[in-house]
């Protein structure tokens, strides 16, 4: 074994255990089977890079260009023709092979979804925020809606509801409290001018 070699599996070895670190570092569950494929491929892919990288890198120090060239050349700049490489091959059915794998058994598409479980959160904080405020008194209506307000109307209205100088519509000033209900409930479709 070349001492190129050599040093591309040491800096792979090396690039190993510092991924290893980060992963402690980051208590990631290693229980976890996805997890462990992703370790698993970043190793290979450490190792499987600095390795051919050294092989190539060591052949382009050694070999000399050989076989018949191609008839076309440009500016007479010509290319062999070679077989594709081997590894390039395998490469690419492995690929194939991996890809017909993950999509039917390693991790089906309806075997988990980041928007079914968020969904399925929603529901279940629903659910508990309705048993909750099954039947709230009015200083709790007060306190929701004094929340939503401060959510979803005050960064533009204000805290107060004045508009904030001008950048959107004075409650205050502009509309009655049944108006300014009226367009809570059913939506606001005029336009008002100063």
């Amino acid at each position: 074994m070349s001492s190129l070699m050599i040093k591309a599996l040491a800096f792979a070895a090396a690039l190993i255990v510092a991924t290893l670190v980060v992963v402690k570092q980051m208590n990631v569950n290693l229980d976890d089977p996805i997890n462990q494929l992703t370790l698993l491929g970043a190793v290979a892919i450490a190792v499987l890079t600095f390795g051919v990288s050294a092989k190539y890198v060591n052949q382009m120090k050694t070999d000399k260009a050989g076989g018949e060239l191609a008839e076309e050349n440009w500016d007479g700049i010509g290319e062999y023709k070679n077989e594709l490489p081997g590894g390039w091959a395998y490469a690419f059915l492995g690929t194939l092979i991996w890809t017909v794998w993950y999509f039917l058994w390693g991790y089906p598409l309806n075997a988990y979804s980041q928007i079914g479980q968020y969904n399925e959160e929603v529901k279940a904080y629903q659910a508990k925020y309705e048993e909750k405020h099954a039947n709230p008194d009015q200083p709790t209506l007060n306190q929701m809606g004094k929340s939503i307000f401060l959510v979803q109307c005050a960064p533009c209205h204000g805290i107060t509801g004045d508009g904030m100088n001008g950048k959107a519509h004075d409650f205050t000033a502009r509309m009655s409290k049944e108006q300014v209900l009226d367009v809570i409930n059913n939506g606001q479709n005029q336009r008002y001018d100063r």
